[in-house]
């Protein structure tokens, strides 16, 4: 199925999305993720580079697995038991009294404020000897961060529900490793928190 993006071009031509979007917020969060991996992972890195990712895909990759793939999840496909999201992540605040912004939650028309978190899962299969494996692996967690927390393009945006998504960073502790469903594939998590508002109306 082919997926048309909401493309709109500034005052200098460069194409970006908007802020009022058509679909869900979880949804267009990965699908926004997902096309700035794609990007910045697959386009625009040269086909010689061992970090650069095979295939990207929302949701469960269900193919028989060929080099580097990442999978762009909103939830955990393993819960919050089986992964290891802990809440937080680096520039968000830690409680209520640490937060750098104020949504007044407590007050009729004020905000109310929501987390997601989700991950971007990397497996790999690949002829390389495992310390080459574990520095290519690495190199691309690290990128896979960098692109989460200064992607431009991501966030903010507001949902035809009311929902904002206004902030999204790594976990603090991401690019973990569960194992893969054989001895072949190794499976990364590298977790994302995104913060959400909506208005209160009760």
């Amino acid at each position: 199925m082919v997926v048309e993006r909401p493309y709109f071009q500034d005052d200098a031509g460069h194409e970006e999305y908007p802020m009022t979007v058509t679909r869900s917020h979880k949804a267009e969060l990965v699908w926004r993720i997902r096309d700035k991996l794609e990007l910045e992972l697959q386009t625009n890195i040269a086909e010689s580079d061992p970090a650069r990712v095979t295939t990207i895909v929302v949701g469960k990759f269900s193919d028989e697995p060929r080099g580097i793939i990442l999978s762009v999840h909103s939830t955990h496909p393993l819960g919050p038991e089986g992964g290891r999201i802990d809440g937080i992540a680096e520039g968000f605040p830690r409680s209520f009294h640490d937060r750098p912004w104020e949504l007044p939650s407590e007050s009729l028309g004020g905000s109310q404020w929501d987390r997601i978190y989700g991950t971007v899962q990397v497996r790999s299969l690949q002829k390389f000897t495992p310390e080459n494996a574990l520095e290519i692996i690495d190199m691309v967690k690290t990128r896979i961060a960098v692109i989460v927390n200064s992607g431009v393009d991501i966030v903010p945006f507001e949902d035809p529900y009311g929902y904002c998504v206004f902030s999204l960073r790594c976990s603090s502790r991401f690019g973990y490793a569960s194992g893969g469903g054989n001895t072949a594939t190794d499976a990364h998590w590298c977790d994302f928190v995104a913060m959400v508002s909506s208005a209160r109306v009760r």
